[in-house]
């Protein structure tokens, strides 16, 4: 699903914004085919869904010459699908199985400055 996004544009030759958005995922549920003994079974696994809450700033600064970029984002997670790779007991390889692991949340801020030094 595409994210819902609204954003505030400034003049295009200075670059100003300011945005936010909220999208939402979902991993579909599914089976294991082998167990973590690598005995054929069917072993299921439930979905998992986001949602993704997320900020954004962009500024050029100092006649145009600096970039400062700062965003912010909080995901929300339900049924949080988790890979799992083990050896094969049976012989050479590995089993991979999907488990849910639960609930859980994931945030952080991200920023970026970069400054043109010379105009050419």
């Amino acid at each position: 699903m595409p994210p819902e996004t609204l954003a505030r544009y400034g003049k295009p030759e200075i670059f100003n914004t300011d945005q936010g958005g909220v999208s939402q995922g979902l991993e579909p549920d599914g089976y294991n085919l082998t167990g973590f003994d690598g005995v054929p079974c069917s072993f299921p696994y439930g979905s998992e869904s986001a949602t993704d809450y997320g900020i954004g700033y962009k500024r050029r600064l100092m006649d145009g010459s600096l970039l400062f970029t700062l965003a912010g984002f909080y995901i929300d997670y339900s049924g949080r699908q988790f890979e799992l790779l083990t050896d094969d007991p049976a012989g050479p390889g590995v089993i991979e199985a999907i488990i849910n692991f639960g609930d859980a949340t994931q945030w952080g801020i991200e920023s970026e400055l970069q400054w043109q030094l010379t105009r050419n």
